[in-house]
């Protein structure tokens, strides 16, 4: 098997920074392999297709700690890219205090904003403090959000099944992962522009 660059990738603790997570789209093939649940009135997750009284809820991972995660690019080529469990947790915090939990679209595409989808649940799994979050195979540091879909058009896509998950977009930093070495890759603005489009589907 090709062993292929692997780099952390980090935000900024500033808040004036665009180094963030500034959205977080719905996409039909998450990049982490996971999808949401749809809840009924009951709260029980039910598959697609056996959803009869919505509550119109979604919860489920947004990002979970040290997944290495494939990326394939023209100028950069192939390459795997992960977030430690600490900047999980600082995308989390970022994301709420600049407010962006009602920055959606579908499909990393900017043109397709949505309005009426808002995440009103988060929380990272911590066994230690009994914060488990959803059952299944999930690490310790993932982080889960919830969001109220108030777009019926949006929702048919979710009941359909065209729409199964969430994936966060942003602007980060690359980090060569080892200990003699922990400055970031060239972070001009070139190469910014460039993450960003990646990371936006482009």
């Amino acid at each position: 098997m090709q062993k292929l660059p692997l780099y952390e990738m980090s935000i900024k603790d500033e808040t004036e920074s665009e180094v963030e997570v500034s959205a977080i789209a719905l996409v039909d093939s998450p990049a982490i392999e996971k999808a949401f649940y749809a809840f009924d009135e009951n709260t029980n997750p039910l598959a697609f297709s056996q959803i009869k009284e919505d509550e119109y809820l979604i919860v489920g991972p947004a990002m979970i700690p040290d997944m290495k995660i494939y990326r394939n690019d023209p100028d950069f080529g192939e390459y795997q890219v992960f977030f430690s469990k600490e900047t999980v947790v600082k995308i989390a915090e970022k994301f709420y205090k600049k407010a962006f939990q009602s920055n959606v679209n579908l499909m990393h595409n900017s043109e397709q904003m949505v309005e009426g989808v808002t995440y009103f649940l988060s929380f990272i799994r911590d066994s230690a403090k009994g914060m488990v979050g959803l059952a299944g195979d999930y690490p310790e540091g993932t982080w889960f959000v919830g969001a109220r879909v108030q777009n019926p058009a949006v929702w048919e896509k979710i009941k359909s099944g065209e729409i199964t998950g969430f994936s966060v977009e942003g602007v980060f930093e690359y980090y060569k992962p080892n200990k003699e070495e922990t400055a970031p890759v060239d972070t001009d603005d070139e190469l910014l522009a460039k993450i960003k489009e990646l990371l936006n589907g482009k």
